[in-house]
């Protein structure tokens, strides 16, 4: 293994590394492909284009090209010779350090994979290497001092986001399909919405965190993709009880998968028209692209909004439950034969964003010590990437 090389080389394969997984695999399947041509691939557009995204802190070259060898013709794995990125945040790979984008834990190398990675390499996947996230993965921009900043591919003066945001920056600059993220409090869902990607934060024990973690509150591992179906398939070869965990989403009734283009009936968005918190905005010019947003959506047949003003302890309380599911009535340790239908719910409407998403946006005001961070916070999560620094 070696640290990321920067030099330049040609293009060898005859597919590109955003080629989309169905497609990928049924080229090595039938042999026109070989699944090392799609990682060539991949390591030269890592090569062409990461000296100025900075996406990946490491990347696995000779591990990633045997691992493609050891791939033959005929592989019936759903992302068999598939690239694919690990977020270097508390996800172990066996051989690759894991600093949490910190110097604090030095050049630490785990022994072992995370159960999230394990079930990446059985479904088939190549894993390039580890992907960019801020130090401990707390704010929502990825720019750690011992890396140095992550660029947003569409603009390379705008951030991708965070804390994920080594990974959406490797998608949406084409150097891997399919990258893993981690989401707590918008980490996926931030950098999807800065590249143009489709992220997802999977329900609560959907996906184990183990064997470090029985249970997790808050965070979730999860993946950016360029599709909704890519999405969709690399969560069905994710989600799943293993042995330690405290807790645990009972099995779908079908795969995810079957979600991709059905129709999900009439969708209803809710809107909060007064802030459950107290508390006085820094900042607001946040609020012009949300209320476009929500005027754009509701033009859409079979979408009803519903707003409510209320800022009772109740609401305080949901919005808890949306970010951590902590609560959530349907996860329960010990119940893995409750029905819950809440990811395929989220997988139905999810869509794509365009590369307009990365445009200029007001520079944030230095109003307070926190104003910096509170300023692209509220940006990344309307979706408007903020200037880097």
């Amino acid at each position: 293994m070696t640290p990321k090389n920067r030099t330049a080389r040609l293009r060898t394969s005859r597919t590109s590394p955003t080629t989309p997984r169905d497609a990928a695999h049924a080229l090595v399947r039938s042999g026109e492909v070989t699944a090392r041509e799609l990682v060539e691939a991949s390591l030269a557009r890592i090569d062409e284009v990461d000296e100025r995204v900075n996406a990946f802190t490491l990347v696995d070259r000779e591990g990633a090209l045997a691992t493609a060898d050891g791939i033959s013709d005929g592989d019936k794995r759903p992302f068999a010779g598939v690239p694919v990125a690990i977020k270097d945040l508390a996800t172990p790979v066996a051989g690759m350090v894991m600093s949490q984008g910190m110097e604090l834990f030095g050049d630490y190398t785990p022994d072992y994979d995370a159960y999230v990675v394990r079930r990446l390499r059985e479904a088939g996947f190549v894993i390039m290497g580890k992907t960019s996230s801020p130090e401990l993965g707390i704010v929502p921009v990825t720019e750690p001092r011992r890396y140095g900043p992550t660029r947003n591919p569409w603009n390379l003066d705008r951030t991708p986001g965070g804390s994920s945001g080594g990974s959406g920056a490797a998608v949406a600059g084409g150097m891997v399909p399919i990258a893993h993220g981690s989401d707590g409090g918008g980490s996926i869902r931030i950098p999807a919405a800065c590249c143009g990607l489709v992220g997802l934060k999977p329900s609560r024990g959907r996906i184990s965190r183990g064997p470090d973690l029985g249970d997790a509150i808050l965070s979730t591992d999860g993946m950016l993709t360029r599709t909704v179906e890519d999405c969709a398939r690399t969560l069905d070869v994710l989600a799943g009880y293993e042995p330690g965990d405290a807790t645990w989403a009972p099995p779908p009734d079908e795969p995810f998968a079957n979600a991709v283009g059905r129709d999900p009936g009439k969708l209803r968005l809710g809107l909060i028209t007064q802030p459950p918190i107290k508390a006085t905005l820094i900042q607001t010019n946040h609020i012009e692209p949300v209320k476009a947003a929500i005027a754009s959506a509701t033009r859409s047949p079979g979408v009803a909004l519903a707003c409510s003003a209320s800022s009772s302890p109740a609401m305080r309380f949901t919005l808890a439950c949306i970010s951590s599911l902590e609560s959530a009535p349907d996860v329960r340790p010990g119940r893995p034969d409750v029905v819950d239908s809440r990811d395929s719910v989220m997988l139905s409407p999810l869509g794509t964003r365009s590369a307009a998403s990365a445009v200029p946006y007001v520079p944030r005001e230095r109003l307070s010590t926190h104003a910096p961070f509170i300023g692209r916070s509220r940006r990344a999560q309307a979706g408007h990437p903020g200037r880097l620094g």
